[in-house]
């Protein structure tokens, strides 16, 4: 709570107490939109030990890894070359997040 002039009190702590750590049998309950975000962050980020314990923690499971796929560099620079444009746009192409013109 700052005065008028913008300053916080001199008795106000600059930082606030550590909340103890809660007990194994406090569960919290989340709404099916709010698990669903917080399932979506953990899986985005990369693989890993404590990410894994996240989503099993959630009830939620890991999503299957893409299999590998080999990629033809040499036909993606022809078509490039063809097309007069990048191999990054023959990619952004191909994964279809632009529009085809014409």
């Amino acid at each position: 709570m700052r005065d008028e002039s913008g300053i916080l009190p001199r008795n106000m702590p600059a930082f606030f107490q550590r909340m103890p750590p809660s007990s194994d049998d406090e569960h919290f309950h989340l709404t099916p939109e709010l698990r669903d975000y917080v399932a979506a962050c953990i899986r985005a980020a990369r693989p890993s030990d404590l990410r894994s314990r996240a989503l099993a923690a959630l009830g939620v499971s890991a999503p299957a890894e893409p299999a590998l796929v080999a990629i033809d560099w040499a036909g993606l620079e022809a078509e490039a070359a063809r097309q007069g444009c990048t191999v990054a746009d023959i990619v952004f192409d191909l994964a279809g997040r632009r529009p085809k013109t014409g």
